[in-house]
């Protein structure tokens, strides 16, 4: 083997090394995510639970209420697009527009995907003179 050969076997040696440290930290964030994740969901049961009790309770102590009507229902656990919670947390913000222009087009970006937004061309005009976009 020959020095280059040597060297290219280290150097793939330690791009799985760094892989494997990056992929590491990236399950951490994703567990800790996840747990906070799971501790909204518990309050947000516990006070269901709660609101539904003190419901059941006073439909029970007055008879003119409805008592089916006010009956507590069962949480149904809310089924997440993701797997992974990141891309869960991720979904769930608000996008925003990046904008990349030169002397003949204007091209808005969104964030949610990375998506073209619109597209606008610079040097016309439509009919009523407004901007002429390919899409908005």
């Amino acid at each position: 083997m020959n020095k280059n050969t040597v060297i290219g076997f280290v150097l793939i040696g330690l791009i799985f090394i760094g892989f494997i440290f990056y992929q590491s930290k990236q399950v951490t964030k994703q567990m800790e995510q996840q747990a906070k994740l799971d501790s909204i969901t518990a309050v947000r049961r516990a006070a269901q639970m709660e609101a539904d009790s003190i419901a059941y309770a006073l439909a029970h102590k007055d008879d003119s209420l409805n008592a089916e009507a006010v009956s507590p229902l069962p949480l149904a656990p809310q089924a997440s697009v993701y797997k992974d919670s990141l891309l869960e947390a991720a979904s769930e913000q608000v996008g925003e527009c990046h904008i990349l222009k030169n002397d003949v087009f204007e091209v808005a970006f969104t964030t949610k995907g990375a998506q073209p937004y619109s597209v606008r061309l610079s040097d016309y005009k439509a009919y009523g003179g407004d901007d002429l976009y390919l899409f908005k």
